[in-house]
C-alpha cells in the first residue's frame, strides 16, 4: 500500500492497534499520533520514548486482551479523557520529534562543533 494511502487510513481511524515484539521506536506510531489515533502498542525497548501509558496511548501486555478492551472501551465512552489523551499525544509529537525544530538543533549542533 502506498504510504500516502496509509496516511489517508490514519487519519480516517480512532486508533492504531501495533503490537510487536522487537520493533524499537516506531515511526509507524509516530505517523498515528500524528494523525490523531489513540495508539495501544506493546512494551518494547524505547517505546516508553513515545508513549507514556494511560496519558498519551497505551502500553498493553501481550495476550492481555481485556485489558485492552477495557481501554478502548474508556476511549470510546469518556469524551474528555479521550481529548486528553489526543492532546498529550499532539504535543508530544509536536515538540519532541518535529523535523524543523530537530534540524534547527542539529544545525546549531555542528556550527559549535
Amino acid at each position: 500500500m502506498p504510504q500516502d494511502q496509509v496516511i489517508e487510513y490514519l487519519y480516517k481511524s480512532q486508533f492504531y492497534l501495533h503490537f510487536s515484539k522487537t520493533e524499537v521506536l516506531s515511526n509507524s506510531i509516530k505517523e498515528a499520533m500524528s494523525a490523531r489515533c489513540i495508539v495501544f502498542t506493546s512494551k518494547t525497548l524505547g517505546i516508553d520514548e513515545l508513549i507514556n501509558n494511560n496519558e498519551n496511548g497505551f502500553i498493553c501486555e501481550p495476550g492481555n486482551h481485556i485489558n485492552i478492551l477495557n481501554s478502548i472501551d474508556n476511549c470510546l465512552t469518556d469524551d474528555e479523557f479521550t481529548r486528553q489523551i489526543l492532546n498529550r499525544s499532539q504535543k508530544l509529537i509536536n515538540t519532541k520529534f518535529n523535523l524543523e525544530k530537530n534540524i534547527f538543533q542539529f544545525v546549531n549542533t555542528i556550527s559549535n562543533l
